[in-house]
C-alpha cells in the first residue's frame, strides 16, 4: 500500500502544481480534509499522502478530520473552500456517488460541479468479520448460519450509506438472508501515526 500511496502523492503533487499560474505554488500550508475520525484507513492514508506531499512540495500538509453524515460534512466544507488547491478532500464512493443518489436534491454540495477529481489515491477492500463466539469460519458458513438462526442477526457499520453498509445489503440480497443494520459510532482513538501536522 505504501508504494501506491507514494505514487498517488507524486501524481497529486504534479496535479496541484498545475493549479499555480504564478509559479509559486504552494506558498502556504495545504490542508487534507478527511471525512472520517482519526485512526481509520482514510485517516492513515491521508497522513501518509500528506507526509509525502510535504516532502515534495516543501510545505506543511495538515490533515483535518471532519467526520459525520457519511462524508457530507467534509465534502460540504471543501466545496465551499476557495478553489486554490490548498484544501483537498480525500473522498470515497460514499461521498461522490452514493450520497448524490441517496440524498438527491438534499445535499449541500454537488460532486460534479463543486469538486474536481485529482487522482485515485488508493483502493481498499471490504472485510466481513464476526465475533469469535460465532460458529462460522467463512462467508458460506455465515450465510448458512443466518438462514438457520432463530434469532435476528445484527451487523454493524460506521454509518448508513457508507460502502460497508451497502456492501452488506448487497450480500443480504445476493444470499437471500435477513440481517439488521446497526450503525455504530466510531470512537476516536489517540493518534498513533506520525503526523505531518498535529493530530485533532
Amino acid at each position: 500500500m505504501k508504494i501506491a500511496v507514494i505514487r498517488a502523492a507524486c501524481a497529486l503533487s504534479l496535479a496541484l502544481a498545475g493549479l499555480a499560474y504564478a509559479g509559486d505554488y504552494p506558498d502556504k500550508p495545504i490542508r487534507i480534509v478527511v471525512p472520517y475520525p482519526p485512526g481509520g484507513a482514510s485517516d492513515a492514508v491521508s497522513r501518509l499522502i500528506g507526509q509525502q506531499l510535504s516532502q515534495r512540495l516543501k510545505q506543511p500538509v495538515l490533515v483535518e478530520n471532519k467526520p459525520g453524515a457519511t462524508e457530507q460534512i467534509a465534502a460540504s466544507f471543501v466545496a465551499k473552500a476557495s478553489p486554490d488547491g490548498y484544501t483537498i478532500l480525500l473522498a470515497s464512493t460514499a461521498g461522490l456517488s452514493v450520497n448524490p443518489t441517496l440524498y438527491k436534491g438534499r445535499l449541500a454540495y454537488d460532486p460534479e460541479k463543486d469538486l474536481a477529481p485529482i487522482v485515485m489515491a488508493v483502493t481498499l477492500p471490504s472485510v466481513v468479520m464476526v465475533h469469535p463466539s460465532m460458529p462460522v469460519n467463512s462467508i458460506d458458513e455465515l450465510t448458512a448460519f443466518a438462514r438457520s438462526s432463530t434469532t435476528p442477526i445484527n451487523y454493524a457499520s460506521s454509518g448508513a450509506g457508507n460502502p460497508s453498509h451497502l456492501g452488506m445489503e448487497l450480500y443480504k440480497r445476493a444470499a437471500s438472508i435477513e440481517m439488521t443494520h446497526v450503525p455504530t459510532r466510531v470512537e476516536r482513538p489517540r493518534c498513533r501515526i506520525s503526523c505531518p501536522g498535529r493530530c485533532r
